[in-house]
């Protein structure tokens, strides 16, 4: 994809940490949903075309640490983007995107410490 904005990273993002257990559920994709819609309108993006473009690019990234490396680049620029009070409510986003299912497994709280230290 060429033109991969902080939209689609975030998109990318979250849909990693749900499934950083190996599973995502529906409860995950709602949440994902409702929590990446306003990054999106932020940017005067159209919903629909970039969950589609981010998921898309998700999976068509056979390697799953590659895949995670660039989830992380694209964190470490979204202070290039947003402001510092947006990057706290992408942090508690992506928790309650790891929460959201019931439970939190080991990889999403790996997951989640990683993504933070990059922002």
């Amino acid at each position: 994809m060429s033109n991969f904005t902080a939209s689609h990273a975030i998109v990318a993002m979250f849909f990693e940490m749900a499934n950083a257990d190996g599973q995502v559920d529906k409860s995950e994709l709602e949440k994902i949903g409702e929590l990446s819609r306003k990054y999106i309108a932020a940017q005067d993006s159209d919903f629909d075309e970039v969950v589609s473009e981010s998921l898309d690019w998700y999976f068509d990234q056979s390697d799953v640490e590659k895949r995670i490396d660039s989830i992380f680049r694209f964190a470490a620029n979204f202070s290039d983007v947003y402001e510092k009070s947006t990057l706290i409510l992408i942090a508690k986003d992506l928790a309650k995107v790891a929460q959201s299912d019931g439970e939190i497994h080991q990889r999403e709280g790996q997951f989640f410490r990683a993504g933070i230290e990059l922002m």
